[in-house]
C-alpha cells in the first residue's frame, strides 16, 4: 500500500503535485472534498468588508496586514508595516482581531517602540480593547484559596488583593508554551516568543536536588519549566522589576496549589 503525498497549501489543495481549485474546497484523490483552512490576511480582508471597506480599496486593506505580530492569550502585539502608519491601520484593528477567529482575540495592541530601558518594559498602544463575554476577565487568573495563602509561608495574605487585581486589567492575559501557564500583564511585562526553544530546553534539564540561582528571572520565562520538570531543590529567582516579580509569584503560588 502506498500511501499518497497530500499537502495543504495556500489556497488549493496538493495530491502529487496536482492543483485542484475550489473555494473554500478542493477534490481529493478519490473526489472527495477538503475543506480548507483559510489564511488569516483572507480572513481579515472580508471581516473589513463587513465593516464598511469597499472593494475598491482591497489592494490597500491587504497591505495593512500586520507581517509580524506575536499572539499572546487573548492579547495580540503587532508591529506595523513599513510605510503604514498607526492612523490606517487603526480603522481595521478590529478586523484583524477577529481574523484569529475561532480564537478570541479582543485587545490589539501596537508596539510603537520596542522593548526599552534598563528594566526591559515594552512600550505599547492600545488600538482595540473589547471584554467578550466569551472571555472574560474573572477565568484569566485562577482564584487563590485561603487555605493555599496560610500554607505557603512566602505568600503573605496582604497581597491577595494585589494578586487579584492582576486580572482586573484588560491586558492580563494567559499565554500556554510548553506545558506552562505564563500570565502577565502584556503592558507591563516583556515576553519574547522567539525565546521558545530556549524556554523549551530548560524543561528537557534535569537538575535534581540542584540548588538553581536565576539572576534575571523576569516572569520565569526559565525557571517555571526548570521548576515544574527539573527535579530541582530550590531555585533563587532575582528580579529588579515588582511588576514581573508580581505575577512571578502568582504563578508560582498555583503550581504550589497545582502541587507541582
Amino acid at each position: 500500500m502506498v500511501a499518497a503525498k497530500i499537502c495543504v497549501r495556500v489556497g488549493h489543495f496538493s495530491n502529487f503535485g496536482r492543483k485542484c481549485g475550489g473555494e473554500n474546497t478542493s477534490v481529493g484523490k478519490r473526489g472527495e472534498k477538503v475543506r480548507l483552512v483559510p489564511r488569516k490576511v483572507d480572513v481579515f480582508v472580508q471581516k473589513a468588508q463587513e465593516q464598511g471597506a469597499a472593494a475598491t480599496e482591497m489592494a490597500d486593506v491587504v497591505r495593512l496586514f500586520p507581517r509580524r505580530f506575536e499572539l499572546l492569550g487573548h492579547v495580540v502585539v503587532v508591529k506595523l508595516n513599513p510605510g503604514v502608519t498607526q492612523e490606517e491601520f487603526v480603522c481595521y484593528a478590529k478586523a484583524f482581531a477577529e481574523s484569529f477567529s475561532p480564537r478570541v482575540v479582543d485587545v490589539v495592541l501596537l508596539d510603537t517602540e520596542g522593548i526599552t530601558g534598563e528594566l526591559r518594559l515594552p512600550k505599547l498602544v492600545t488600538l482595540v480593547e473589547k471584554r467578550s463575554d466569551s472571555y472574560n476577565n474573572a477565568e484569566r487568573i485562577p482564584k487563590i484559596r485561603a487555605e493555599t495563602v496560610q500554607r505557603a509561608s512566602y505568600i503573605l495574605s496582604e497581597d491577595l488583593k494585589q494578586f487579584e487585581a492582576y486580572a482586573d486589567s484588560p491586558t492580563f492575559t494567559t499565554h500556554v508554551e510548553n506545558g506552562i501557564r505564563y500570565s502577565f500583564d502584556v503592558c507591563k511585562v516583556m515576553f519574547c516568543s522567539g525565546n521558545g526553544t530556549e524556554r523549551m530546553h530548560f524543561a528537557t534539564i534535569e537538575a535534581r536536588d540542584e540548588v538553581v540561582v536565576d539572576m534575571f528571572a523576569g516572569i520565569g520565562y526559565f525557571t517555571l519549566p526548570l521548576a515544574v520538570f527539573g527535579f530541582v531543590k530550590v531555585i533563587h529567582a532575582l528580579e529588579k522589576n515588582a511588576d514581573k516579580r508580581g505575577v512571578f509569584e502568582v504563578q508560582r503560588t498555583f503550581k504550589t496549589e497545582s502541587g507541582t
